[in-house]
Parts: structure tokens; sequence; C-alpha cells
């Protein structure tokens, strides 16, 4: 985002566009001098020009800020989602073989004849033997 920024916006001090053949600067200075050998001051409007230009100087220099910590944010939030891929990756993983095994244990059940009230009280007996250990 940062070069978006630099692109968008002029730079902050006095430049030339050699293709316009342009000189440009963010402030409006008097060069007139006086007899004294002080500068004329300013007019109104180059005041009122001045002030504007400040302005945006500082409104730049916040949106570069802000632009600076949104990217921090956007790679927090990148690598936070990497972590979270990554276990949710683990967990599919281990639910998969979960199955699998649940899935080869009922067909190994079926096969043996296990099935019906039977296999319903075997399970009982299983399940609250191995509740009690």
């Amino acid at each position: 985002m940062a070069s978006s920024y630099d692109h968008d916006f002029p730079p902050l001090e006095p430049s030339t566009n050699p293709e316009k053949n342009m000189f440009s600067k963010p402030y409006v200075q008097s060069t007139e001098v006086l007899p004294d050998g002080s500068l004329k001051h300013s007019y109104h409007v180059e005041q009122v020009l001045n002030w504007k230009s400040h302005n945006a100087r500082i409104h730049n220099r916040v949106l570069n800020s802000i632009d600076q910590k949104i990217d921090r944010v956007s790679n927090h939030v990148d690598r936070q989602l990497q972590i979270m891929d990554s276990i949710f990756k683990e967990m599919l993983s281990d639910l998969q073989s979960k199955i699998a095994k649940l899935d080869a244990d009922l067909h190994y059940y079926i096969n043996l004849g296990y099935h019906g009230s039977k296999f319903d009280k075997k399970e009982r007996e299983r399940f609250d033997s191995s509740k009690s250990s």
C-alpha cells in the first residue's frame, strides 16, 4: 500500500516534472526583497495557500500512518489465518481418521454377525465397563 500512497500523492518537497517542464513546491514563498533587506510580507492569498499546503501535508502524514497500520494489521491477520488453517487441516485429518476407524470397526462387527439386540447388549456392556474404568 505504501507504494500506492507514494504514487497517488505529490512529493512534500519542491520537485520538477521534466515531462511537463513544471516546477512545484508545497508552499508559496515571497521572493520580493524590500529596500531594508527583509522579504515582503505575503498577501492573504499566499497565506491561505500556505495554510492549505501545511494542512494537506499533515493530512498526508496521517494518511501514511494509517496506511502503515493497516499493512501491519493485515499482515497479522494473514499470519493468524495461516495458523488457523493449519489447525483446521490437522483437526480435519484427525476426524477423517477417526471416521475411517469407526467405519472399519462397524464393518468388522457386521461381518462377525454382531448386530441387532445381541450387538446392542454387548456394546452397552463394553461402554459401561469402559465408563467405570
